[in-house]
């Protein structure tokens, strides 16, 4: 995608700034859109009987300084596409955000427990998924041979899903988005919310 590229658009959405706070929420999962001077996602997620994952937290500040050892400037000037329709959203902010998005979100692979794999196969769903492709862990340990990215590799892929939900705005929203054992379908609810001006709690309709 770097490659290639991106066509630009004739003009860039605004980001959405809500004035109080905005959340969607199913039974203990929640995730909350709070004011903020800038975009910041915090995810917590928690597999408590599957000690590899078990529970864990990471946070991305779209305005934060470039990962340690990555070069930024000139190289990227043309070409710096990201990752996705998240990466090409950050492509508008700076230099540096294409860098941590590659860098701290991107390599972060999808995961699933055994049990959530084999009811899927069951299903007959996630039949392309692979060791290859996404991280897999039983209650002991993980099974794929090269262990993982990051040591908070799950989490970090939570961040991106959130990342590209919030994407359908066109524009992260200003504000400090925080996550604690969300779903796709929350993330949308609340991008949903926040589009429709809402204030407190989504609504039935926000939920799809």
């Amino acid at each position: 995608i770097r490659a290639a590229g991106l066509a630009p658009t004739a003009s860039a959405p605004e980001a959405l700034a809500p004035r109080a706070p905005v959340w969607a929420a199913h039974g203990d999962a929640w995730v909350v859109a709070m004011p903020a001077a800038a975009p910041r996602l915090t995810y917590t997620i928690d597999f408590g009987a599957f000690a590899p994952i078990g529970r864990q937290s990471f946070s991305f500040c779209v305005h934060g300084p470039p990962p340690t050892g990555r070069s930024v400037g000139a190289a990227h000037t043309d070409s710096r596409a990201g990752v996705g329709p998240a990466g090409a959203l950050l492509a508008r902010r700076s230099t540096a955000a294409i860098d941590r998005f590659e860098a701290e979100l991107a390599p972060a692979r999808t995961f699933a427990t055994t049990q959530g794999v084999h009811a899927a196969r069951a299903a007959g769903l996630a039949l392309g998924g692979s060791l290859e492709n996404a991280l897999v862990c039983d209650e002991r340990r993980w099974l794929n041979a090269e262990g993982l990215r990051f040591p908070d590799e799950p989490a970090r892929h939570k961040t991106l899903d959130l990342l590209g939900d919030l994407a359908l705005l066109g524009e992260l929203p200003l504000a400090h988005v925080v996550a604690h054992k969300a779903s796709h379908r929350l993330h949308v609810a609340l991008a949903r919310a926040l589009a429709a001006g809402t204030e407190g709690a989504a609504r039935a309709e926000h939920y799809v």
